[in-house]
Protein backbone atom coordinates (compact mmCIF):
# COMPACT_ATOMS: atom_id res chain seq x y z
CA UNK A 1 0.00 0.00 0.00
CA UNK A 2 1.60 3.20 -1.04
CA UNK A 3 1.76 5.88 1.49
CA UNK A 4 -0.28 8.99 1.36
CA UNK A 5 3.37 10.98 1.96
CA UNK A 6 4.65 8.71 -1.07
CA UNK A 7 2.18 9.72 -3.65
CA UNK A 8 1.90 13.49 -2.93
CA UNK A 9 5.76 13.80 -3.04
CA UNK A 10 5.85 11.88 -6.54
CA UNK A 11 3.47 14.76 -8.08
CA UNK A 12 5.13 16.91 -6.55
CA UNK A 13 8.44 16.15 -8.36
CA UNK A 14 6.16 15.51 -11.35
CA UNK A 15 4.34 18.93 -11.03
CA UNK A 16 8.39 20.21 -10.39
CA UNK A 17 9.40 18.41 -13.79
CA UNK A 18 6.67 19.60 -16.02
CA UNK A 19 7.54 23.39 -14.99
CA UNK A 20 11.04 23.05 -14.99
CA UNK A 21 12.89 24.81 -17.68
CA UNK A 22 14.83 21.76 -18.03
CA UNK A 23 11.89 20.16 -19.87
CA UNK A 24 11.47 23.47 -21.63
CA UNK A 25 14.80 23.12 -23.31
CA UNK A 26 14.39 19.02 -23.82
CA UNK A 27 10.91 20.28 -25.98
CA UNK A 28 12.68 23.16 -27.28
CA UNK A 29 15.47 21.19 -29.24
CA UNK A 30 13.06 18.49 -30.10
CA UNK A 31 11.35 20.85 -32.21
CA UNK A 32 14.11 22.32 -33.71
CA UNK A 33 15.36 18.57 -34.78
CA UNK A 34 12.21 17.80 -35.84
CA UNK A 35 12.01 21.17 -38.22
CA UNK A 36 15.38 20.96 -39.63
CA UNK A 37 14.60 16.51 -40.39
CA UNK A 38 10.69 17.78 -42.28
CA UNK A 39 12.80 20.98 -44.00
CA UNK A 40 15.16 18.23 -45.48
CA UNK A 41 12.15 15.63 -46.18
CA UNK A 42 10.14 18.64 -47.94
CA UNK A 43 13.62 19.55 -50.04
CA UNK A 44 14.44 15.51 -50.61
CA UNK A 45 10.44 14.37 -51.58
CA UNK A 46 7.76 17.29 -51.59
CA UNK A 47 5.43 18.86 -49.12
CA UNK A 48 3.35 16.05 -48.79
CA UNK A 49 5.95 13.54 -47.77
CA UNK A 50 7.12 15.71 -44.70
CA UNK A 51 3.81 16.34 -43.73
CA UNK A 52 2.99 13.11 -43.39
CA UNK A 53 6.58 11.92 -41.79
CA UNK A 54 7.22 14.81 -39.50
CA UNK A 55 4.65 17.59 -39.03
CA UNK A 56 1.86 15.52 -38.44
CA UNK A 57 3.59 12.32 -36.92
CA UNK A 58 2.55 11.57 -33.86
CA UNK A 59 5.89 12.76 -32.40
CA UNK A 60 5.56 16.37 -33.31
CA UNK A 61 1.54 16.25 -31.56
CA UNK A 62 3.05 14.61 -28.69
CA UNK A 63 6.08 17.20 -28.24
CA UNK A 64 3.36 20.11 -29.16
CA UNK A 65 1.30 18.92 -26.17
CA UNK A 66 4.40 18.57 -23.70
CA UNK A 67 5.11 21.87 -24.62
CA UNK A 68 1.37 23.27 -23.54
CA UNK A 69 1.73 21.17 -20.39
CA UNK A 70 5.03 23.04 -19.75
CA UNK A 71 3.61 26.44 -20.27
CA UNK A 72 0.54 25.81 -18.25
CA UNK A 73 2.26 24.43 -15.36
CA UNK A 74 4.75 27.20 -15.52
CA UNK A 75 1.91 29.69 -15.30
CA UNK A 76 0.08 27.44 -11.87
CA UNK A 77 3.74 27.42 -10.07
CA UNK A 78 4.02 31.12 -10.36
CA UNK A 79 0.57 31.38 -8.25
CA UNK A 80 -0.46 33.69 -6.64
CA UNK A 81 -0.04 35.96 -9.66
CA UNK A 82 1.21 39.65 -9.21
CA UNK A 83 0.86 42.35 -11.24
CA UNK A 84 4.44 42.44 -13.05
CA UNK A 85 3.51 38.64 -13.68
CA UNK A 86 0.78 40.08 -16.13
CA UNK A 87 3.16 40.41 -19.28
CA UNK A 88 4.16 36.65 -18.92
CA UNK A 89 0.85 35.00 -18.01
CA UNK A 90 -0.43 36.59 -21.55
CA UNK A 91 2.36 35.62 -23.59
CA UNK A 92 2.07 31.69 -22.46
CA UNK A 93 -1.70 31.81 -23.06
CA UNK A 94 -1.24 33.12 -26.20
CA UNK A 95 1.74 30.12 -27.85
CA UNK A 96 -1.29 27.74 -26.44
CA UNK A 97 -3.84 29.34 -28.15
CA UNK A 98 -2.29 29.55 -31.10
CA UNK A 99 -1.31 26.00 -30.95
CA UNK A 100 -4.77 24.95 -30.48
CA UNK A 101 -6.00 27.30 -33.47
CA UNK A 102 -3.20 25.39 -35.61
CA UNK A 103 -5.12 22.11 -33.99
CA UNK A 104 -8.84 23.48 -35.10
CA UNK A 105 -7.26 24.63 -38.35
CA UNK A 106 -6.20 20.93 -39.01
CA UNK A 107 -8.99 19.09 -37.65
CA UNK A 108 -11.93 20.99 -39.71
CA UNK A 109 -10.30 23.15 -41.97
CA UNK A 110 -9.94 22.77 -45.68
CA UNK A 111 -6.68 23.55 -48.37
CA UNK A 112 -7.21 21.74 -51.99
CA UNK A 113 -7.77 23.18 -55.46
CA UNK A 114 -10.66 24.02 -57.84
CA UNK A 115 -9.62 23.60 -61.83
CA UNK A 116 -12.35 25.69 -63.93
CA UNK A 117 -12.62 25.20 -67.36
CA UNK A 118 -13.60 28.72 -69.50
CA UNK A 119 -17.12 29.02 -69.81
CA UNK A 120 -17.53 26.22 -67.31
CA UNK A 121 -18.57 25.36 -63.31
CA UNK A 122 -17.57 23.87 -61.01
CA UNK A 123 -18.65 23.03 -57.11
CA UNK A 124 -16.14 20.45 -55.98
CA UNK A 125 -12.51 21.20 -54.18
CA UNK A 126 -9.76 18.45 -54.96
CA UNK A 127 -7.84 17.55 -51.32
CA UNK A 128 -5.19 16.09 -51.00
CA UNK A 129 -6.15 13.35 -49.00
CA UNK A 130 -7.17 9.87 -51.13
CA UNK A 131 -10.29 7.66 -51.33
CA UNK A 132 -10.77 4.31 -53.04
CA UNK A 133 -14.46 3.41 -54.66
CA UNK A 134 -16.32 0.80 -56.61
CA UNK A 135 -18.95 0.96 -59.12
CA UNK A 136 -21.07 -1.12 -60.74
CA UNK A 137 -23.61 -0.86 -63.80
CA UNK A 138 -25.65 -3.82 -63.06
CA UNK A 139 -26.23 -3.85 -66.69
CA UNK A 140 -28.02 -0.94 -67.08
CA UNK A 141 -25.56 1.60 -68.33
CA UNK A 142 -25.65 3.85 -65.40
CA UNK A 143 -22.92 3.64 -62.62
CA UNK A 144 -23.98 2.82 -59.18
CA UNK A 145 -21.92 3.28 -56.04
CA UNK A 146 -21.13 0.16 -54.30
CA UNK A 147 -18.18 1.59 -51.65
CA UNK A 148 -16.45 4.26 -50.86
CA UNK A 149 -13.33 4.53 -48.48
CA UNK A 150 -11.34 6.78 -47.34
CA UNK A 151 -7.48 5.87 -47.69
CA UNK A 152 -3.93 6.32 -46.78
CA UNK A 153 -2.12 4.00 -48.31
CA UNK A 154 1.37 5.97 -47.45
CA UNK A 155 0.78 5.41 -43.55
CA UNK A 156 -0.76 1.93 -43.97
CA UNK A 157 0.83 0.45 -47.26
CA UNK A 158 -0.60 -2.50 -48.51
CA UNK A 159 2.19 -5.06 -47.88
CA UNK A 160 2.08 -4.61 -44.12
CA UNK A 161 -1.84 -3.99 -43.85
CA UNK A 162 -3.53 -6.32 -45.51
CA UNK A 163 -6.52 -4.52 -47.52
CA UNK A 164 -9.29 -5.61 -49.33
CA UNK A 165 -13.02 -4.44 -50.63
CA UNK A 166 -15.99 -6.84 -51.42
CA UNK A 167 -17.58 -7.05 -54.34
CA UNK A 168 -20.45 -10.05 -54.56
CA UNK A 169 -18.55 -13.30 -54.14
CA UNK A 170 -15.26 -11.42 -55.23
CA UNK A 171 -12.41 -9.35 -53.49
CA UNK A 172 -11.00 -6.91 -54.88
CA UNK A 173 -7.41 -7.24 -53.24
CA UNK A 174 -4.85 -4.20 -52.95
CA UNK A 175 -1.18 -6.02 -53.45
CA UNK A 176 1.14 -3.02 -53.69
CA UNK A 177 0.85 0.75 -53.51
CA UNK A 178 3.95 3.15 -54.34
CA UNK A 179 3.81 6.59 -53.35
CA UNK A 180 6.21 7.89 -56.69
CA UNK A 181 6.15 5.87 -59.58
CA UNK A 182 6.79 6.59 -63.47
CA UNK A 183 3.85 5.59 -66.16
CA UNK A 184 4.86 3.24 -68.84
CA UNK A 185 2.48 2.26 -71.56
CA UNK A 186 2.26 -0.76 -73.17
CA UNK A 187 0.13 -1.49 -76.67
CA UNK A 188 -0.57 -5.51 -77.15
CA UNK A 189 -2.90 -7.33 -79.61
CA UNK A 190 -6.45 -8.59 -78.19
CA UNK A 191 -8.22 -11.26 -79.30
CA UNK A 192 -11.69 -8.88 -77.27
CA UNK A 193 -14.29 -7.66 -80.00
CA UNK A 194 -14.69 -4.86 -77.51
CA UNK A 195 -11.48 -3.57 -77.64
CA UNK A 196 -10.58 -0.68 -80.54
CA UNK A 197 -7.98 -0.56 -82.94
CA UNK A 198 -4.31 0.88 -82.34
CA UNK A 199 -1.89 2.73 -84.51
CA UNK A 200 1.94 4.04 -84.43
CA UNK A 201 2.16 5.75 -86.38
CA UNK A 202 5.69 8.48 -87.53
CA UNK A 203 5.18 12.37 -88.29
CA UNK A 204 8.31 13.90 -90.34
CA UNK A 205 9.57 16.83 -91.87
CA UNK A 206 12.44 18.86 -92.27
CA UNK A 207 11.73 20.25 -88.79
CA UNK A 208 9.65 17.49 -86.77
CA UNK A 209 10.20 13.73 -86.27
CA UNK A 210 7.53 12.16 -83.77
CA UNK A 211 6.42 8.45 -83.02
CA UNK A 212 3.26 8.08 -81.23
CA UNK A 213 0.08 5.73 -80.26
CA UNK A 214 -3.08 6.62 -81.02
CA UNK A 215 -5.85 4.18 -79.61
CA UNK A 216 -9.51 3.61 -79.92
CA UNK A 217 -10.52 2.83 -76.24
CA UNK A 218 -13.59 0.73 -76.03
CA UNK A 219 -15.50 3.12 -73.98
CA UNK A 220 -15.40 5.56 -77.18
CA UNK A 221 -16.39 5.59 -80.71
CA UNK A 222 -13.23 7.48 -81.26
CA UNK A 223 -9.88 9.02 -80.31
CA UNK A 224 -8.32 11.81 -81.49
CA UNK A 225 -4.36 12.96 -80.94
CA UNK A 226 -4.47 17.04 -81.34
CA UNK A 227 -1.37 18.40 -82.68
CA UNK A 228 -2.32 21.72 -83.00
CA UNK A 229 -1.92 22.34 -86.83
CA UNK A 230 -4.24 19.01 -87.49
CA UNK A 231 -5.66 15.86 -85.63
CA UNK A 232 -5.28 12.69 -85.99
CA UNK A 233 -8.71 10.78 -85.59
CA UNK A 234 -9.61 7.08 -85.34
CA UNK A 235 -13.35 6.55 -86.09
CA UNK A 236 -14.78 3.48 -87.59
CA UNK A 237 -18.28 5.49 -88.07
CA UNK A 238 -17.92 7.99 -91.49
CA UNK A 239 -16.66 11.28 -89.99
CA UNK A 240 -18.15 14.68 -90.49
CA UNK A 241 -15.77 17.29 -91.52
CA UNK A 242 -16.08 20.79 -89.77
CA UNK A 243 -12.99 23.17 -90.10
CA UNK A 244 -9.37 22.46 -89.39
CA UNK A 245 -6.51 20.08 -90.87
CA UNK A 246 -7.27 16.38 -89.90
CA UNK A 247 -6.16 12.90 -90.39
CA UNK A 248 -8.96 10.20 -90.05
CA UNK A 249 -7.77 6.51 -90.03
CA UNK A 250 -10.65 4.02 -89.92
CA UNK A 251 -10.47 0.19 -89.58
CA UNK A 252 -11.39 -2.22 -91.91
CA UNK A 253 -13.30 -4.78 -89.58
CA UNK A 254 -11.14 -8.64 -90.58
CA UNK A 255 -8.69 -6.92 -92.80
CA UNK A 256 -4.78 -6.35 -91.81
CA UNK A 257 -5.27 -2.76 -93.95
CA UNK A 258 -7.12 0.28 -93.24
CA UNK A 259 -8.55 3.60 -95.07
CA UNK A 260 -7.41 6.85 -94.40
CA UNK A 261 -8.80 10.07 -95.48
CA UNK A 262 -6.80 13.78 -95.31
CA UNK A 263 -9.11 17.19 -95.18
CA UNK A 264 -7.29 20.10 -95.42
CA UNK A 265 -8.21 23.56 -93.88
CA UNK A 266 -7.04 25.25 -96.73
CA UNK A 267 -9.55 23.41 -99.64
CA UNK A 268 -12.72 23.28 -97.47
CA UNK A 269 -12.29 19.53 -96.94
CA UNK A 270 -11.16 15.89 -98.24
CA UNK A 271 -7.98 16.38 -100.01
CA UNK A 272 -6.55 12.63 -100.35
CA UNK A 273 -8.19 8.67 -99.74
CA UNK A 274 -6.94 5.63 -99.73
CA UNK A 275 -5.99 2.19 -97.76
CA UNK A 276 -2.96 1.82 -96.18
CA UNK A 277 -1.10 -0.70 -93.88
CA UNK A 278 1.48 -1.22 -91.23
CA UNK A 279 4.97 0.14 -92.79
CA UNK A 280 3.08 2.34 -95.88
CA UNK A 281 4.18 6.09 -95.81
CA UNK A 282 1.06 8.58 -96.85
CA UNK A 283 1.93 12.34 -97.89
CA UNK A 284 -0.41 14.44 -95.81
CA UNK A 285 0.17 17.58 -97.88
CA UNK A 286 0.76 19.82 -95.24
CA UNK A 287 4.03 21.65 -94.30
CA UNK A 288 5.53 18.60 -96.08
CA UNK A 289 4.69 16.66 -93.14
CA UNK A 290 4.78 12.69 -94.31
CA UNK A 291 3.23 10.03 -92.02
CA UNK A 292 4.50 6.33 -91.72
CA UNK A 293 2.16 3.87 -89.62
CA UNK A 294 4.83 1.93 -87.61
CA UNK A 295 2.48 -0.34 -86.68
CA UNK A 296 -1.49 -1.34 -86.66
CA UNK A 297 -3.53 -3.55 -84.32
CA UNK A 298 -7.36 -4.23 -85.34
CA UNK A 299 -8.13 -5.07 -81.45
CA UNK A 300 -5.42 -4.04 -79.11
CA UNK A 301 -5.61 -3.24 -75.58
CA UNK A 302 -3.40 -0.91 -73.43
CA UNK A 303 -1.01 -2.48 -70.58
CA UNK A 304 -0.23 -0.16 -67.90
CA UNK A 305 2.70 -0.89 -65.58
CA UNK A 306 4.61 1.96 -63.00
CA UNK A 307 8.00 2.28 -62.16
CA UNK A 308 8.58 2.58 -58.56
CA UNK A 309 10.43 5.74 -57.83
CA UNK A 310 12.73 7.12 -54.73
CA UNK A 311 11.47 10.37 -54.98
CA UNK A 312 9.63 13.10 -57.83
CA UNK A 313 11.30 12.91 -60.79
CA UNK A 314 9.25 15.67 -62.73
CA UNK A 315 5.04 16.37 -63.09
CA UNK A 316 4.38 13.41 -64.40
CA UNK A 317 5.46 11.25 -61.20
CA UNK A 318 2.34 10.06 -59.64
CA UNK A 319 1.18 7.65 -56.92
CA UNK A 320 0.40 4.16 -57.53
CA UNK A 321 -1.95 1.21 -56.38
CA UNK A 322 -1.83 -2.40 -58.10
CA UNK A 323 -4.92 -4.26 -56.93
CA UNK A 324 -6.23 -8.03 -57.87
CA UNK A 325 -9.05 -9.22 -58.61
CA UNK A 326 -10.00 -13.45 -59.91
CA UNK A 327 -6.29 -13.47 -60.01
CA UNK A 328 -5.81 -10.72 -62.47
CA UNK A 329 -3.76 -7.48 -61.73
CA UNK A 330 -4.39 -3.93 -62.36
CA UNK A 331 -2.84 -1.02 -61.65
CA UNK A 332 -4.86 2.64 -60.81
CA UNK A 333 -2.58 6.18 -61.23
CA UNK A 334 -3.93 8.67 -58.69
CA UNK A 335 -6.93 10.18 -60.11
CA UNK A 336 -7.73 7.07 -62.52
CA UNK A 337 -9.75 4.32 -62.90
CA UNK A 338 -9.95 0.77 -64.57
CA UNK A 339 -13.15 -1.36 -65.35
CA UNK A 340 -12.93 -5.04 -64.14
CA UNK A 341 -15.25 -7.81 -64.94
CA UNK A 342 -16.98 -11.36 -63.37
CA UNK A 343 -18.85 -13.94 -64.96
CA UNK A 344 -22.09 -11.79 -64.62
CA UNK A 345 -20.94 -7.72 -63.72
CA UNK A 346 -19.11 -5.03 -65.06
CA UNK A 347 -16.95 -2.85 -61.53
CA UNK A 348 -15.48 0.20 -62.38
CA UNK A 349 -12.22 0.80 -59.40
CA UNK A 350 -11.02 4.04 -58.73
CA UNK A 351 -8.28 5.67 -56.83
CA UNK A 352 -8.99 9.69 -56.39
CA UNK A 353 -8.22 12.47 -54.15
CA UNK A 354 -10.87 13.56 -52.49
CA UNK A 355 -13.53 15.98 -53.93
CA UNK A 356 -15.80 18.37 -51.39
CA UNK A 357 -18.90 20.18 -52.44
CA UNK A 358 -18.36 23.52 -51.22
CA UNK A 359 -21.98 23.99 -51.19
CA UNK A 360 -22.42 26.31 -54.24
CA UNK A 361 -21.26 26.78 -57.77
CA UNK A 362 -18.36 29.07 -59.19
CA UNK A 363 -18.53 29.69 -62.92
CA UNK A 364 -15.22 30.47 -65.21
CA UNK A 365 -16.60 33.25 -67.60
CA UNK A 366 -13.80 34.91 -68.55
CA UNK A 367 -9.77 33.92 -68.02
CA UNK A 368 -6.60 36.85 -68.70
CA UNK A 369 -3.11 36.21 -69.08
CA UNK A 370 -0.62 39.15 -69.03
CA UNK A 371 2.18 38.52 -70.65
CA UNK A 372 6.44 39.43 -70.30
CA UNK A 373 7.10 41.42 -73.18
CA UNK A 374 8.23 39.68 -76.31
CA UNK A 375 7.80 36.38 -74.20
CA UNK A 376 4.94 33.49 -73.62
CA UNK A 377 5.59 34.02 -69.57
CA UNK A 378 3.15 35.15 -67.67
CA UNK A 379 3.37 38.20 -65.73
CA UNK A 380 -0.27 37.94 -64.44
CA UNK A 381 -3.54 36.08 -64.59
CA UNK A 382 -6.79 36.31 -63.50
CA UNK A 383 -10.11 34.96 -63.34
CA UNK A 384 -13.80 36.54 -63.61
CA UNK A 385 -16.31 34.54 -62.11
CA UNK A 386 -19.74 34.28 -61.34
CA UNK A 387 -20.30 32.80 -57.76
CA UNK A 388 -23.55 31.31 -56.55
CA UNK A 389 -25.31 33.86 -53.55
CA UNK A 390 -22.36 36.42 -54.65
CA UNK A 391 -22.28 37.59 -57.75
CA UNK A 392 -19.65 38.40 -60.29
CA UNK A 393 -16.04 38.60 -58.90
CA UNK A 394 -12.76 39.20 -59.86
CA UNK A 395 -9.91 36.90 -58.88
CA UNK A 396 -6.68 37.81 -59.37
CA UNK A 397 -3.14 36.72 -57.65
CA UNK A 398 -3.10 39.63 -55.06
CA UNK A 399 -7.12 39.77 -54.85
CA UNK A 400 -9.05 36.55 -53.49
CA UNK A 401 -12.19 35.54 -53.34
CA UNK A 402 -14.26 35.26 -49.77
CA UNK A 403 -17.72 34.02 -50.25
CA UNK A 404 -19.58 31.37 -47.56
CA UNK A 405 -16.05 30.97 -44.95
CA UNK A 406 -13.69 29.94 -48.33
CA UNK A 407 -11.16 31.72 -49.57
CA UNK A 408 -10.43 31.54 -53.31
CA UNK A 409 -7.16 32.43 -54.84
CA UNK A 410 -6.08 32.70 -58.46
CA UNK A 411 -3.06 29.81 -58.21
CA UNK A 412 -2.37 29.29 -61.47
CA UNK A 413 -3.70 28.18 -65.01
CA UNK A 414 -3.43 25.62 -67.72
CA UNK A 415 -3.29 26.46 -71.63
CA UNK A 416 -3.30 24.03 -75.06
CA UNK A 417 -0.90 23.60 -77.54
CA UNK A 418 -1.48 27.12 -78.98
CA UNK A 419 -0.31 28.88 -75.44
CA UNK A 420 -4.47 29.90 -74.97
CA UNK A 421 -5.46 29.32 -71.56
CA UNK A 422 -8.11 26.56 -71.34
CA UNK A 423 -9.02 26.82 -67.38
CA UNK A 424 -8.08 28.60 -64.75
CA UNK A 425 -6.79 26.71 -61.29
CA UNK A 426 -8.07 28.35 -57.67
CA UNK A 427 -6.42 27.41 -54.46
CA UNK A 428 -9.88 27.13 -52.24
CA UNK A 429 -8.77 27.33 -48.66
CA UNK A 430 -11.35 27.64 -45.45
CA UNK A 431 -9.21 28.38 -41.87
CA UNK A 432 -12.35 28.30 -38.88
CA UNK A 433 -9.07 28.40 -36.47
CA UNK A 434 -7.88 31.50 -37.73
CA UNK A 435 -9.29 34.29 -35.50
CA UNK A 436 -8.10 31.53 -32.52
CA UNK A 437 -4.87 31.61 -34.14
CA UNK A 438 -4.97 35.82 -34.42
CA UNK A 439 -6.14 35.81 -30.74
CA UNK A 440 -3.32 33.72 -30.04
CA UNK A 441 -0.62 35.77 -31.60
CA UNK A 442 -2.59 38.87 -30.41
CA UNK A 443 -1.94 37.76 -26.82
CA UNK A 444 1.88 37.07 -27.35
CA UNK A 445 2.48 40.34 -28.72
CA UNK A 446 0.27 42.24 -25.76
CA UNK A 447 2.26 40.05 -23.36
CA UNK A 448 5.93 40.87 -24.82
CA UNK A 449 4.91 44.55 -24.67
CA UNK A 450 3.38 44.36 -20.96
CA UNK A 451 6.43 42.54 -19.47
CA UNK A 452 9.23 45.17 -21.58
CA UNK A 453 6.59 48.29 -19.70
CA UNK A 454 6.92 46.10 -16.34
CA UNK A 455 10.68 45.84 -16.84
CA UNK A 456 12.04 49.40 -17.82
CA UNK A 457 8.74 50.37 -14.80
CA UNK A 458 10.80 47.96 -12.11
CA UNK A 459 14.28 49.30 -13.01
CA UNK A 460 12.97 53.16 -12.56
CA UNK A 461 11.68 51.97 -9.12
CA UNK A 462 15.13 50.30 -8.47
CA UNK A 463 16.85 53.42 -9.45
CA UNK A 464 15.12 55.55 -7.38
CA UNK A 465 15.21 53.20 -4.47
CA UNK A 466 18.96 53.65 -4.36
CA UNK A 467 18.89 57.32 -5.60
CA UNK A 468 17.10 57.91 -1.80
CA UNK A 469 19.45 55.53 -0.07
CA UNK A 470 22.45 57.81 -1.06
Amino acid sequence: MISREVFVNFFEKLFQFLASLKLAVIVIVSLGVLSAIGTIYEARYDATYAQKVIYHSPAMYFVMALLCVNLFNVMIDRLPWKAHHTGFILAHIGIITLILGSLVTKIYGLDGSMAIDIGQSSRYVMVPETEFSVYSSFGSGNWELLHKERTDFFMKPPKKFSQAFQLGNNKVHVKDYYHYARYEQNIQPSSEKSDGAAFRIQLQNANVNMSQWIKRDFKNSFDSLDLGPAKIIVQEMPYVYSSGNAVVLQPISGSSTFNYFIYTASKGGLTKKGQAKAGDMVELGWMGLQMRILKYLPQAREEIKFIQLERPAGPATTSALLVEFNGKDYWLALNSNTRIFNDSSVFMISYNNRRIDVGFSITLENFTVGRYQGTMRAASYASDVMAEGYGPAHISMNEPLKHNGFTFYQASFQENERGQPTSSILSVNRDPGRWIKYLGSFLIVLGSVVMFYFKRYRVKIFSKIQEVAK
